[in-house]
């Protein structure tokens, strides 16, 4: 069997039911937490914060969050060490209460220097808190020092075989992430929104609801990526479709998407038609493309100057290719002048298509010639 067929085990496992979720005694999980603090002095380091609406998890003695949802939303700061002992966590964490968070934050976003800038991050399927941590904190070191940023902590099971659960977890947390995007809007005029895989769907979303409820707000969310995002191509990409919506209010918007990207492949199987972050032709939703095939450029879009979909494919990268964004080294920097407002078109070859459609591919011998990346690897 080849290595999609053995990928593919625990979607199949999944889709014939193997098994239920056995939910847990939250008690049992959180009665070790620390305190919630009210105020008092920041944890020193990191500007790294996240709002979690996943169970908390505190049977190691630390503060952590399980795959499970909870009622109550919690808020936390966090920072990153070097592990003293091998399997060591590699954050510190602590709670807040709301009020104190947000004081804290405001302090962060309002700092001297900082241009009331803020990150924003979303995870996606079949993460853990600590990975979403872990990703997020490799994100703000690609933008300006000292930019806060936010974590939103959806409850991913954080298993292959969680993908239908994190579905419905997914959902289930969208009013919460919302609100969330809405008080994050309301204290910073220049939001970037970072959404990885399924986390997509949550960015977008929220983005939308922003767009609709609160369009005074809305403006404030000046970027938006979405890497290797789990959606629908044919709905985020027809003409007044989920880019058309995230465009709006002069957004910038960079897309990362990938023919090689394994977890893609797998969803394409579930749900039947293409994913935003897959750039080939087999399955998308138009016949006529279909025959282009899988070396086909199916991220083209009409051309706008604040839109590029970047195909990473060329890029040296390890593991399934569902992570390019911080796992190649040629899209990181690619991600970072986009993030900080430079032109990332150094890095990128451009793609014509018929009727003028156009798109982008990372292009390794670019990037090595800035000597950010040798060869334009890892």
């Amino acid at each position: 069997m080849n290595r999609i067929g053995w990928l593919l085990l625990p979607l199949l496992c999944l889709l014939g039911g193997c098994g239920g979720l056995k939910l847990p005694n939250p008690q049992l999980y959180a009665e070790a937490c620390p305190p919630v603090r009210n105020g008092g002095p920041e944890m020193a380091g990191d500007n790294l914060f996240f709002v979690s609406m996943a169970l908390r998890d505190c049977r190691k003695g630390v503060l952590d969050y399980a795959g499970f949802r909870e009622r109550d939303t919690t808020y936390g700061q966090a920072v990153h060490q070097a592990p003293l002992t091998r399997g060591a966590r590699e954050f510190a964490t602590g709670q807040f209460t709301h009020a104190a968070w947000l004081d804290l934050l405001s302090k962060r976003v309002n700092a001297p220097g900082n241009g009331g800038r803020l990150l924003v991050f979303i995870h996606g399927y079949n993460n853990d808190f600590d990975e979403a941590l872990d990703a997020a904190w490799k994100v703000s070191r690609l933008y300006y020092a000292g930019v806060p940023a936010v974590v939103l902590r959806w409850p991913s099971r954080a298993k292959v075989q969680g993908y239908v659960a994190d579905e419905d977890s997914v959902v289930w947390a969208q009013a919460e992430m919302n609100r969330t995007l809405t008080e994050l809007a309301s204290i910073s005029p220049q939001v970037t929104v970072v959404a990885h895989s399924m986390g997509s769907r949550a960015a977008i979303a929220g983005i939308e609801h922003l767009n609709q409820a609160f369009p005074g707000l809305a403006g404030h969310v000046r970027r938006v990526v979405l890497a290797s995002p789990d959606f629908d191509r044919d709905t985020a990409m027809r003409e007044g479709g989920a880019l058309d919506r995230l465009l709006a209010f002069d957004r910038k918007v960079v897309i990362y998407a990938s023919r090689k990207d394994d977890p893609l492949k797998l969803s394409r199987v579930a749900h039947g038609y293409a994913r935003l972050g897959s750039s080939n032709c087999t399955y998308d939703v138009s016949y006529a493309r279909q025959q282009l095939g899988d070396d086909g450029w199916c991220h083209l879009t009409r051309p706008n100057p604040d839109l590029a979909i970047v195909e990473t494919s060329l890029a040296a990268s390890d593991g399934l290719r569902h992570s390019d964004y911080i796992d190649s080294c040629a899209v990181r920097v690619d991600l970072a002048a986009f993030l900080r407002g430079e032109d990332p078109g150094k890095f990128r070859r451009k793609l014509t298509g018929e009727n003028g459609t156009v798109g982008y591919q990372i292009d390794p011998d670019l990037v090595a010639a800035s000597g950010l990346c040798p060869d334009g690897g890892d």
